[in-house]
């Protein structure tokens, strides 16, 4: 979630195929969560220390308020292929939870 002041709105569109809209928010460090107006798609969430977030048209809802763990990196110097970046987490989420991950980015 976004820190600061101001209101994100979201606005998904009915679906055409599948299962529709999923919305994955991460709650970690939010405090004093509160939802408002909250019916089948549709809500308000306000914060003490988040800007506040509005959302209409989401089929799914998914809420996570445990931040992962960093656990260590390693840099991969390569001049041939490009360098990367290796990331240990404690769990990684969304769509589900996993313990333990690492990602690798380039």
């Amino acid at each position: 979630m976004a820190t600061g002041t101001g209101l994100y709105s979201i606005q998904a569109n009915n679906p055409t195929t599948g299962t529709g809209d999923t919305l994955n928010l991460a709650f970690a460090g939010a405090t004093s969560p509160g939802v408002y107006g909250a019916s089948t798609g549709n809500g308000t969430y306000t914060f003490s220390n988040r800007a506040t977030m509005s959302y209409t048209g989401i089929e799914t809802k998914t809420i996570d308020s445990i931040a992962p763990t960093f656990l260590g990196g390693k840099y991969n110097y390569d001049s041939g292929s490009g360098s990367s970046v290796d990331m240990h987490y404690s769990r990684t989420c969304f769509p589900v939870c996993i313990t333990p991950t690492s990602t690798s980015t380039t």
